[in-house]
C-alpha cells in the first residue's frame, strides 16, 4: 500500500483528521455524506466532487489543493 500513489496522497487527510480528533464517522456527519463515503475518499479508492473537496480541506484547515496535485 505504501507505494501506491493514491494512498500516499491521501495520508494527508487521516492526519489532519486525527490532529483534530475526529473520527471518520464525525468528518462523515459534517460533510452529510456517509461514513463508508468518506472512508473511500481518506483511502483513495474514491475522489470527491470540488465542492466536497472544498468542504473537506475548510474543516481540515487544508490547502484543497492538495486534492489535485
Amino acid at each position: 500500500m505504501e507505494g501506491n500513489p493514491v494512498n500516499r496522497k491521501r495520508l494527508f487527510l487521516k492526519k489532519a483528521r486525527k490532529k483534530k480528533n475526529w473520527s471518520q464517522k464525525q468528518m462523515a456527519e459534517f460533510l452529510n455524506i456517509s461514513r463508508s463515503y468518506y472512508s473511500a475518499i481518506e483511502n483513495g479508492f474514491r475522489d470527491p466532487s470540488l465542492k466536497l473537496a472544498v468542504a473537506i480541506s475548510d474543516l481540515l484547515d487544508l490547502d484543497v489543493r492538495r486534492f489535485i496535485s
